[in-house]
C-alpha cells in the first residue's frame, strides 16, 4: 500500500503542469480525501482527489505551520521547502 503524502493547509506547492494562466504555483487549502488548492496566480480554486495531487505534486515552496508542530511532535527535522516530496517515505508513528 502506498505511503499517504502529508499535506497541510498553508503548503505551498509546484505541480507538474502549469495552470493556464501560466502560474505552475499553489496553497493548499484544505485537506482530507479530497483537496482544496488555489492558483496562486489567478486565485482560482479547485478540489482535486488527494491521489491525483500526490500524482502532481512537483515540490513544496513552503510548508504550513502545523507540519513544523507535527515534526517537533515526532521528534524528527522538518524537510527544507522546496525538495520535493519523499517517493514511498511515510511519517513515523508512535507505537
Amino acid at each position: 500500500m502506498a505511503d499517504i503524502l502529508p499535506l497541510y493547509v498553508g503548503d505551498e506547492v509546484v505541480l507538474r503542469k502549469p495552470h493556464p494562466c501560466g502560474a505552475n504555483h499553489w496553497r493548499v487549502l484544505r485537506t482530507g480525501a479530497d483537496v482544496k488548492i488555489e492558483c496562486a496566480g489567478c486565485g482560482h480554486q479547485l478540489w482535486l482527489a488527494r491521489t491525483e495531487l500526490e500524482k502532481r505534486v512537483r515540490a513544496f515552496l513552503a510548508r504550513g505551520p502545523r507540519h513544523a508542530a507535527e515534526a517537533r511532535r515526532r521528534g524528527t527535522a522538518a524537510p527544507e521547502a522546496g525538495a520535493a516530496p519523499e517517493a514511498g517515505a511515510a511519517p513515523e508513528e508512535d507505537s
